[in-house]
């Protein structure tokens, strides 16, 4: 696989202190961006449009799991229109997530599960379903 190294401020990897941001990309998607400033360095993984896999998974599950999709589409549907609608949705899908988590006793499987479940991105899942 080949990987291409893009800076949005077409400097190059010389920069002067202040602000440089670029991303990586293969042929067909961007992999990360990243930003550097005085203040750190900033990084944002893709995958398959969503800014990491937990947060595709979740939503390619809860896009193809029926009973989930019917429940989730309903609960949009009504808070569409709503000012609050994506931060109400964002917490309901967490919820819906955790309420219906298979390992609800500890573990280690539990353990990881509920790590990556950390890294989900639930507001980005809940703009794309009320954008629908």
């Amino acid at each position: 696989m080949k990987l291409k190294f893009i800076t949005d401020t077409d400097k190059g990897i010389e920069f002067e202190a202040g602000y440089f941001t670029g991303h990586f990309e293969n042929d067909k998607e961007t992999l990360f961006s990243f930003s550097i400033s005085p203040g750190g360095v900033d990084f944002k993984h893709y995958y398959n449009g969503y800014s990491n896999y937990f947060t595709w998974a979740v939503s390619l599950w809860l896009d193809n799991e029926e009973e989930a999709y019917k429940q989730i589409r309903r609960k949009a549907n009504q808070l569409k229109g709503k000012q609050e609608a994506v931060y109400e949705l964002e917490s309901y899908l967490k919820e819906f997530v955790e309420a219906n988590n298979p390992l609800s006793q500890s573990s280690m499987f539990s353990d990881i599960l509920n790590h990556a479940l950390a890294w989900v991105n639930w507001r980005e899942i809940a703009e794309n379903i009320l954008s629908e």
